[in-house]
């Protein structure tokens, strides 16, 4: 007899996801906590099904941890980790930063521009998935003129590193618009090709979004 595989609508899973993300952010789900499908399933008036895919999501952005013959627990969120990592990510985007601001074009710099007010159209919104992934290609466009393969792959692995810490900042109240600000003086500063500023700005953006973070996980 062939198995027949539950079909979830995407919006469930996804609202399934968020919620219980947010949990874990809020503190409601303590780090070390054992995450009980059955209890969360009633808790969010779900099948366990999207709760299923919902701590596999969790756990691929490092937010829970799953343990063979255990269960899955919610993850640490050491502050000293998540500094580490941004200074790391910091470190690795100011490089690029360094090199591909003199070969900017005025039309990537209109580009920027495009994505930036795209960002402050939804910062108040609750798009996280949107917002994250403005701010991804941003960035990614900010560096893109570098043409440095090796050293934007380093990039995206700490960026995988810290995805979780990146979906935090949607939650945090106010962060998204001081984020918005601080792209605003990166790209003034790129449109002027003052490299050293931009750099510097970087680095202030990406240490304020750490700084952000763990006072807010700190609560």
């Amino acid at each position: 007899m062939q198995a027949t595989t539950e079909i979830m609508p995407v919006t469930v899973q996804t609202a399934a996801t968020n919620q219980i993300r947010q949990w874990i952010l809020d503190g409601k789900l303590a780090p070390g906590e054992r995450l009980h499908q059955d209890q969360l399933a009633e808790a969010l008036n779900v099948s366990r099904m999207p709760v299923r895919e919902a701590i596999r999501q969790l756990a691929s952005e490092g937010l829970v941890t799953v343990v063979a013959h255990r269960g899955a627990f919610v993850a640490s969120l050491d502050p000293e980790e998540i500094r580490e990592l941004y200074r790391v990510r910091s470190a690795l985007e100011c490089l690029a930063v360094r090199y591909s601001v003199p070969k900017i074009t005025d039309e990537t710099v209109q580009e920027l521009g495009r994505l930036l007010a795209d960002m402050r159209a939804v910062e108040s919104e609750n798009k996280e998935e949107e917002t994250i992934e403005l701010d991804r290609r941003f960035h990614d466009l900010l560096m893109e003129p570098a043409n440095m393969g090796y050293l934007q792959g380093l990039i995206r692995q700490s960026r995988q590193k810290s995805e979780a810490f990146r979906r935090a900042h949607t939650y945090i109240p106010g962060r998204s618009h001081i984020s918005n600000q601080e792209h605003r003086q990166i790209l003034d500063a790129v449109s002027r090709r003052a490299a050293p500023l931009a750099e510097q700005l970087v680095e202030e953006h990406l240490t304020n979004a750490a700084n952000h973070l763990i006072a807010y996980l700190s609560r």
